[in-house]
């Protein structure tokens, strides 16, 4: 993104739902749901938000149920070099993930910016928080396992113009 093309409080968002339902021995049944959106204020201030939920299962029976929301703030955004700090609420409870929280920072640095394409690198530490309910009971104290963790994150991501109200973002990050 250029400096010109933002306005002083420019927002977009984007939305996506799938349903999906098939017959194989049983009724298989699909849900997802996507959430984008990034904030700009006064061509300085970047603030992100993503999430998704998915769900599929069987009936009378869930197979999968998570899904998660990732707030990030990055002030001065436009800078070649900017901090980032981010917060992450998860949870996967067909796996027995009840709650995953994470909160940390980044230093990312632009490594590449033109008209058309731009590279980021990001690379930082969070703190990580899991409860898992090991024991299969929705209200089970027993068999509850809390996980905490300090860990490092690195991330690339390319972002692509490839027309004129189209955009194309990869990223990677472990």
């Amino acid at each position: 993104l250029t400096k010109d093309s933002l306005s002083k409080h420019d927002l977009k968002y984007g939305f996506g739902a799938d349903f999906n339902l098939s017959q194989q021995h049983e009724t298989v049944y699909e849900l997802d749901a996507l959430l984008e959106s990034v904030y700009h204020y006064n061509d300085k201030h970047q603030v992100l938000l993503n999430g998704q939920y998915f769900n599929t299962g069987i009936v009378n029976r869930e197979l999968i149920n998570g899904g998660f929301l990732h707030l990030r703030y990055t002030p001065f955004f436009l800078n070649k070099i900017a901090p980032q700090i981010f917060l992450q609420k998860q949870l996967d409870r067909g796996r027995g993930l009840t709650d995953r929280s994470l909160i940390g920072s980044n230093i990312r640095w632009q490594a590449l910016k033109k008209d058309k394409v731009s590279i980021q690198v990001a690379t930082g530490i969070f703190y990580e928080n899991e409860i898992w309910n090991l024991s299969g009971s929705p209200d089970a104290e027993m068999g509850q396992l809390i996980h905490h963790a300090i860990k490092s994150n690195n991330m690339l991501r390319m972002y692509f113009q490839i027309g004129k109200k189209t955009e194309l973002s990869v990223r990677s990050e472990e």
